[in-house]
């Protein structure tokens, strides 16, 4: 005979896993804990029946307001026609890959005057991250110094920002409609602050130009709002600008930080890069439209994304009942797609928790392989991320031989997935072969 206390308990919880997918029910709350590509796939499709939930666009809401990332229908669909010429292979290509090398080849110039003081690789890669993103952002608007401030009060921001409390799950559980976000910790707020105060002087300037470049803030500024009918106002503007900075930069640097890590685990793997850009620049330096001629770094930075996804999760709220992948979903369940335990499971991939670069020599985008989202919703900045990536990488093992005298400890959950510890790195002219 079933234990009675059982079946009180079954009242109130129940729950069904299978290796790649978890539905659960406490009290009045469903939720679905998924590395289902099918699954994650088919969400991302169905556009009118899955959106990010209400609670989550609060707590993101606080730093970057209603940006593209947190948008919906007309107004998102017009953000993004507004700027996605930019973020297009051949915007990149023509315009941002030219900045990246660049910047890195400045980079690089700066390392082999280091002689053998260590370099920190995270500090390093999100400097070089963010002066791509602020000349993508602002053109020459802004200056080192300002420039320097965005990236840091960016920096703050992130580290000190508040999930979603569990209040929330528990209000759900009891069926209420209670979306709760936590207050501000004071640093983020103050690093709000400042933000807008950088930002509201950087505007104005703009403002008073009688013709706009060609850049995001150019774009922003003779863009039109669709409530009113006029200009965006500052408030909109800034919202944009904040999530261009932080998703543009933040991600790109973790994933370059991690690539370095491994490969510097994985000396074959270098060695495989450089024959293939020595082959390419033939004793020169990596050029912009390189891009296409360097699949082995891209390799190399597309599995340091596998085993280290920057955006590491994804959270939806179905809007009614609905399939997707085959299972059933019922309005109001809260879905919580696992991208790192998707890209990490032994039921997709062989060796999973190996770097094997070659993974993706017969696929770009192998089934269980989403760091940049899908659907419609696809991260606007994935040829950005990619390219910026894969000229780094292959700029680097050209022109230096790097020793690392500290590697990682491993990878830490915060706004975005993040390097734990310090990758320390003493960086040597390279011989040309």
């Amino acid at each position: 005979m079933k234990n009675p206390f059982q079946k009180i308990i079954n009242l109130f919880h129940e729950k069904t896993e299978s290796p790649l997918h978890i539905t659960s029910r406490t009290g009045k709350l469903r939720a679905h804990d998924t590395a289902d590509p099918d699954v994650a796939r088919d969400i991302f499709k169905q556009r009118d029946a899955f959106r990010t939930p209400t609670f989550v666009k609060k707590a993101m809401g606080q730093f970057i307001g209603k940006a593209l990332i947190l948008d919906e229908d007309e107004s998102w669909k017009y953000t993004h026609d507004l700027i996605a010429d930019i973020f297009s292979r051949k915007g990149v290509s023509n315009s941002i890959a030219p900045v990246i090398v660049e910047e890195c080849d400045t980079m690089i110039d700066d390392w082999l005057k280091n002689g053998d003081t260590p370099i920190d690789a995270e500090r390093a890669m999100r400097g070089l991250t963010a002066r791509a993103v602020l000349r993508v952002t602002f053109g020459k608007t802004v200056d080192e110094k300002e420039g320097e401030a965005i990236i840091d009060t960016a920096t703050v921001a992130l580290e000190s920002f508040r999930k979603p409390s569990g209040l929330t799950l528990l209000s759900r559980i009891f069926g209420m409609p209670y979306d709760h976000v936590p207050r501000m910790k004071k640093e983020y707020a103050d690093a709000s602050k400042k933000m807008d105060s950088i930002l509201d002087g950087i505007i104005t300037r703009r403002r008073k130009l009688n013709q706009q470049p060609d850049d995001i803030l150019g774009r922003l500024i003779n863009a039109k709002d669709l409530e009113t009918g006029g200009p965006l106002s500052d408030k909109k503007i800034k919202d944009q600008l904040v999530m261009f900075i932080v998703a543009g930069h933040e991600t790109t640097a973790a994933a370059l930080t991690f690539a370095l890590d491994e490969l510097l685990k994985n000396p074959e793997e270098i060695e495989k890069i450089r024959r293939e850009t020595d082959g390419v620049t033939k004793g020169n330096n990596v050029k912009p439209d390189d891009f296409n001629n360097l699949p082995s770094a891209c390799n190399a930075f597309k599995e340091a994304l596998r085993l280290h996804p920057t955006a590491y999760e994804i959270g939806r709220e179905a809007l009614e009942n609905t399939t997707a992948g085959g299972r059933e979903f019922k309005k109001g369940d809260l879905v919580r797609i696992d991208i790192r335990k998707m890209h990490k499971s032994p039921d997709i991939w062989d060796e999973p928790e190996s770097f094997k670069p070659a993974r993706f020599e017969k696929s770009r985008f192998p089934l269980g392989y989403i760091p940049f989202g899908g659907g419609g919703r696809t991260c606007l900045g994935m040829t950005m991320a990619l390219q910026e990536g894969t000229l780094t990488l292959a700029e680097i093992f050209n022109r230096v031989k790097l020793k690392a005298v500290r590697t990682l400890d491993g990878e830490e959950p915060a706004f975005t997935m993040r390097p734990k510890g310090k990758l320390e790195v003493i960086a040597a002219p390279r011989r040309k072969p």
